[in-house]
């Protein structure tokens, strides 16, 4: 099992202990996102201009909502 497979599995388990720089990680790498803006701690990743996240920057653990927002994104999509 990969790293990011490990990262994966642990949003899908426990997304309250997935730290921030983790799932930007799993956003970027996973996904395919591509960071194309920042305003103050939101962050927005793009694919391909067709998709889009709003992510809120923090220094500790990411928020749970968006953990599982984004891995209900990745699996509509398919990657996941």
């Amino acid at each position: 099992m990969t790293q990011l497979e490990k990262l994966v599995r642990k949003a899908r388990t426990a997304p309250q202990n997935v730290r921030f720089s983790e799932l930007v990680k799993i956003v970027s790498r996973v996904g395919g996102y591509e960071l194309y803006g920042r305003v103050g701690s939101h962050c927005s990743y793009r694919k391909k201009e067709q998709y889009s996240l709003t992510l809120t920057a923090t220094s500790g653990l990411a928020k749970v909502e968006e953990v599982k927002k984004v891995i209900r994104r990745l699996g509509e999509e398919g990657l996941i």
